[in-house]
């Protein structure tokens, strides 16, 4: 059983490494649709990069074998799964298909998260003056730092995100053109580096590969522990976390309602520019982003934020969190116990502790 269970995982982590989801997800014009948009169209007139390959990758999923008698064999049937309707998303690009890939991921927001509150506090006066020349710099150099000398940092003009880790291929994007501010050096590197490159590069060193990709619900954790890590070295932005309901708020809403009346209701709530970036980031991937639908997984980063939290202050030990791209929902301590998984490094703010 156990050679299978180790050829699955290495097929998997093949099909995974094939391709780019970013590649796919965004659109490839985003300032000529934003100016569009502005100039009164109704929505805003997205173009794609065509998913031409999914049908040969569904085609490799479906000839991968199952192993349900064993509990990594039943990880990797979920993360098949998962895989399996991330690229019909992509390839159809219906509110059908990205509904269900959010039911399985557990990305649509409940109703205790929808009624979290935090307070708006006064930002601090400063100006975006960071080119991501300079931080692509600062990153290669934080990773340097760290001994990640295959790891590279990159530049993309199809990004919504201004930062983005693909862990299949070491490499951290950067949104061309974009501006960021001087508290963002240090934060995007406990953000990106601290958390999501290091627990893929200790995932590397398991023995199964999705280890290194993520387990199945891992991005929950993998997003709510980014954040924790910014709170805890004191890197969190002031209003990240209330600007977070108002993301929750709008996937909720963008189910029900097309780009242009969540673009208009937001626009309440945040201003016209947040609301185009919030509108932008949950309607992207969609053909018809006029029409009611929603890619939903912005919502890990509140949601995440509350259930790490709550883990490692009824005394879950962080160090489990850092065995690779993993859940606070896995059997860590029994998986290490049983030999299976091994600890790794873990960043040294976090003193193997959780008091915040």
């Amino acid at each position: 059983m156990l050679p299978l269970l180790f050829a699955i995982d290495q097929q998997l982590h093949k099909i995974i490494s094939s391709f780019s989801s970013s590649t796919y997800l965004n659109p490839t014009n985003i300032s000529q649709a934003y100016s569009a948009f502005m100039r009164g169209e109704r929505v805003p007139p997205f173009s794609y990069v065509p998913f031409l390959q999914a049908d040969d990758l569904l085609r490799s999923l479906d000839s991968i074998p199952n192993i349900e008698d064993h509990n990594f064999g039943l990880l990797l049937t979920h993360k098949i799964e998962q895989t399996r309707l991330l690229i019909r998303a992509l390839r159809d690009r219906t509110a059908q298909a990205f509904h269900l890939l959010a039911q399985a991921q557990g990305w649509l927001p409940d109703e205790q998260l929808l009624k979290l509150r935090f307070s708006k506090q006064q930002p601090y006066p400063t100006r975006r003056n960071i080119t991501a020349k300079q931080l692509r710099s600062y990153l290669k150099q934080a990773l340097h730092q760290r001994g990640q000398l295959d790891w590279d940092v990159v530049f993309d003009s199809c990004m919504s995100a201004r930062v983005l880790v693909q862990s299949a291929q070491k490499k951290i994007f950067i949104q061309k053109g974009a501006r960021f501010y001087q508290n963002d050096l240090p934060r995007l590197v406990t953000h990106e580096i601290d958390v999501h490159a290091l627990r893929s590069i200790n995932g590397a060193k398991q023995p199964l590969r999705m280890f290194q990709t993520g387990l199945p619900t891992s991005i929950l954790t993998e997003e709510g522990l980014a954040m924790l890590a910014e709170e805890k070295t004191n890197l969190l932005a002031k209003n990240t976390l209330a600007d977070q309901t108002h993301l929750v708020w709008a996937i909720d809403q963008a189910r029900h309602l097309g780009f242009r009346e969540l673009y208009e209701q937001l626009k309440i709530r945040v201003g016209p520019r947040m609301s185009w970036v919030i509108c932008l980031r949950i309607k992207r991937g969609l053909i018809c982003p006029e029409l009611p639908g929603v890619y939903a997984k912005d919502s890990v980063y509140l949601s995440g934020y509350v259930r790490v939290k709550n883990w490692l202050q009824n005394g879950g030990d962080i160090r489990h969190l850092y065995v690779g791209s993993v859940d606070i929902s896995h059997p860590i301590e029994e998986w290490i116990a049983q030999g299976w998984i091994t600890l790794q490094q873990c960043p040294v703010f976090w003193d193997q502790s959780y008091d915040s």
